[in-house]
């Protein structure tokens, strides 16, 4: 299994840094993608980061990478409560594998 993650867009060759104006140019938009590598284990039952497989904490902090801003919640199942709140006082510089 494989995520990908898009990155950049690019149109004409050139690298977009707004969203196209039209449905024609869209059209046109080439995503890049950063590919990592995924997880089949089920998740549903985690109630703490450590607790989910390597593979999705690596795609977590990456797009928390890419993004700049903390992922506090993150989502294991289909309900509301289905979640994962890393804490009101976690932040990036508190991460060890960071």
């Amino acid at each position: 299994k494989e995520i990908k993650i898009g990155k950049a867009y690019k149109r004409n060759e050139e690298y977009l840094t707004t969203m196209p104006a039209s449905l024609k140019e869209l059209e046109e938009v080439e995503v890049q993608y950063e590919i990592m590598p995924g997880w089949t284990e089920d998740i549903t039952n985690c109630t703490k980061f450590d607790e989910l497989p390597l593979t999705c904490q690596n795609y977590i902090l990456r797009v928390q990478e890419l993004i700049g801003v903390p992922i506090r919640w993150i989502g294991v199942g289909p309900n509301r409560l289905d979640v994962i709140d890393r804490g009101e006082n976690w932040d990036l510089a508190n991460e060890e594998d960071y």
